[in-house]
């Protein structure tokens, strides 16, 4: 046959460029992935059509090589004698292939040996992307070119630059050189994302196809993408990492979901907004579905005004707007339904009741949790009445100390539990949860909204890399709970720096605030999360920020308090 001449990622659009692979062969004793071993690894980094890195070993595989193996690897016992054991070239092998995409002729041959020696070794087995090129070739090599789909036939069709030879490398750099001509060969056919060699012989539809030009420009880097239509109408928002990446996917087979079909036809334009960091994207892409309610956006097109629990001087009302709060009054919560407002209602009543009454009788006829399970009840007025202090324990109990509710529940649960009413128990066990999430959500978002203004730094891969240094500053300015300003810095340099800088920025947001973030919630609990991650450092703050309450309302504390309750 004719050959086409060899062409490189450049060649196959900017998605695949951008893919890192990692092209492994094995050779091994046999074919039983759990009673066989390896006996040695080759592997190809490849970047942008180029090969950037080799990586090769023997292994001991502490057994004989059988006669037959040797014959056809030429690789014999005195050979691996003295090589590096499997325990010490796995955890060398995960590295040099990192968060690459693993590339193999029958993967799940080669994979699965990599992959069942890692799990005897207790190495947890990073989540790799994988192409088969024995797959992808049975794609695009018909029978009328090869006569079978070895890499040694495909090899020579593709006049691959090194002859296989049952050896690890030499396979893995003929593999090199097949999945280059497969790449080219689908991307003939409109492919150009990862997605395209993974997909299982999907492809894209006639409208993906037809707009995927609209995805030529996208820069790297994270930030925010919205789809646009001919009159100037948002279709659809999404955030990424990598915006470039991420935009070709819905243009790809990988591309499945039914609403974004269908703004695809009708699609005249993508709009990116570029941000600092991930971080940012996310709260920025909040925003703007909230202000703009794309047709394509399910969740999320309405600001974050959630359902509350109102604790004031006549008990837990259901609330739809959070006001100031002060000794009389305050909220727990967002909750996830108005739904749940009844069984933490009747758990805290029935719990403040039992320990106002000393555990006897309180004359709440009905409201407390029954011997079979919880029921529901409202709180009668006479408690508020007969128990001046009432208020004042239910206020602490749910925003200070929750051993009242704990206490109670505990105990109920316990002889539950010892009755055999394993599905009461749960039930039970289900409000505490409800009870203890709502009010430890309040507390944090409380904490953070009484902070006027906090900067704080980690430290993070730059976007697609970079030749001068691989990492940089993410640096983020908190008004109250709200995203006030955002920066990328260089490694080198100090956040501090920086202050003054985003504090000027941030001055228009710090007048949004609003007690418990309300409005604002589901940006606040992006914030609070980023602020809890490993590396955090906090550069700057005016006020003060602490939460000692929240380690309180956990599900651990209550189980803490389940397994004191049986102590004698």
């Amino acid at each position: 046959m004719a050959q086409s001449a060899q062409r490189t990622f450049d060649d196959l659009g900017p998605e695949l460029i951008d893919v890192e692979f990692v092209v492994v062969d094995l050779e091994t004793t046999g074919t039983n992935a759990e009673i066989d071993a390896i006996t040695e690894i080759g592997a190809v980094r490849v970047v942008g059509g180029e090969v950037v890195e080799e990586f090769q070993t023997f292994v001991n595989p502490e057994r004989p090589i059988p006669a037959y193996i040797a014959a056809l690897t030429g690789i014999s016992d005195h050979m691996v004698h003295d090589a590096p054991s499997v325990e010490a070239v796995i955890p060398a092998f995960l590295e040099f292939a990192r968060t690459s995409v693993l590339v193999a002729h029958n993967a799940r041959f080669d994979i699965g040996f990599l992959k069942a020696a890692a799990l005897r070794l207790d190495y947890r087995w990073p989540p790799f992307e994988v192409v088969d090129t024995l797959a992808l070739a049975r794609r695009v090599f018909g029978r009328d070119e090869v006569r079978n789909h070895k890499l040694s036939t495909l090899a020579g069709a593709v006049g691959a630059t090194t002859v296989p030879n049952h050896r690890a490398l030499s396979d893995a750099r003929a593999t090199v050189d097949v999945l280059h001509e497969i790449i080219a060969r689908l991307s003939e056919g409109g492919a150009s994302h990862l997605s395209d060699l993974t997909s299982s012989g999907k492809k894209a539809k006639p409208a993906q196809i037809r707009k995927r030009h609209l995805a030529a420009n996208i820069p790297v880097g994270p930030g925010v993408y919205s789809f646009i239509d001919a009159h100037g109408s948002v279709l659809y928002i999404g955030k990424s990492g990598n915006l470039r990446s991420r935009v070709r996917t819905y243009f790809s087979p990988q591309e499945t979901r039914r609403a974004v079909l269908d703004i695809i036809p009708v699609t005249e334009r993508i709009d990116v907004v570029q941000c600092s960091s991930e971080s940012e994207a996310a709260i920025r892409e909040l925003r703007a579905i909230a202000s703009t309610r794309p047709i394509a956006n399910r969740q999320g097109i309405r600001p974050s005004l959630g359902n509350w629990l109102r604790v004031s001087h006549d008990g837990l009302r259901l609330a739809r707007k959070v006001q100031e709060e002060t000794e009389v009054h305050a909220y727990i919560g967002p909750l996830r339904s108005r739904h749940d407002v009844e069984p933490i209602r009747s758990l805290v009543y029935a719990a403040l009741a039992s320990a106002v009454g000393g555990g006897k009788n309180t004359g709440m006829a009905g409201s407390q949790i029954g011997s079979d399970g919880p029921t529901d009840a409202e709180a009668p007025s006479e408690l508020f009445d007969e128990h001046p202090g009432f208020h004042a324990r239910m206020h602490h109990a749910l925003t200070e100390d929750p051993s009242d509710v704990f206490e109670y529940a505990a105990k109920k649960m316990r002889g539950l539990v010892d009755r055999g009413l394993y599905e009461n128990a749960e039930a039970l066990r289900t409000r505490v949860e409800l009870f203890a999430n709502a009010a430890r959500r309040a507390a944090r978002l409380r904490s953070i909204a009484e902070v006027p203004f906090l900067v704080a730094a980690r430290k993070v891969a730059c976007p697609g890399g970079a030749a001068h240094s691989p990492w940089q500053w993410e640096v983020l300015a908190v008004r109250h709970g709200r995203l006030g300003a955002a920066r990328a810095m260089p490694a080198w340099t100090d956040p501090l720096a920086a202050v003054a800088q985003l504090e000027r920025e941030s001055e228009a947001e710090a007048e949004l605030h609003a007690p418990l973030c309300f409005g604002y919630h589901q940006e606040a609990e992006l914030l609070l999360e980023w602020l809890a991650e490993p590396g955090i450092r906090i550069v700057h703050i005016e006020g003060e920020w602490s939460m000692p309450a929240t380690a309180r309302f956990t599900l651990e504390e209550f189980q803490r308090t389940f397994t004191r309750s049986a102590t004698p």
